[in-house]
């Protein structure tokens, strides 16, 4: 895919209200500690359109930071993917990611 191809699908993709922008399917995210393993999330799915507000609620330690981590790609996701403008993030090197 060119870059002006890659441009007009994102532009596409973000700039019209209702088209799927996010979606996270089977997301899971497991810290390991020693011999402990702490479930940050478990199995989440969502999925968030163009022109949409959405606010992330929950109490303390309910992996909402942790959410935010993996959907920014500040943090790589345990299990599941994660899809941003039809591509999957989570496959990406760390080098893509960051453009």
């Amino acid at each position: 895919m060119s870059d002006k191809t890659r441009a007009a699908d994102e532009k596409g993709a973000a700039g019209v209200a209702g088209a799927l922008l996010l979606e996270l399917r089977d997301v899971s995210k497991i810290y390991e500690t020693g011999q402990m393993e702490i479930r940050a999330l478990d199995g989440v799915s969502l999925a968030f359109e163009g022109g949409e507000l959405v606010v992330v609620l929950g109490p303390s330690g309910s992996g909402k930071t942790t959410l935010l981590n993996v959907v920014g790609g500040l943090d790589r996701p345990t299990a599941g993917t994660i899809r941003y403008g039809g591509t999957d993030i989570t496959s990406l090197s760390d080098g893509d990611l960051g453009r």
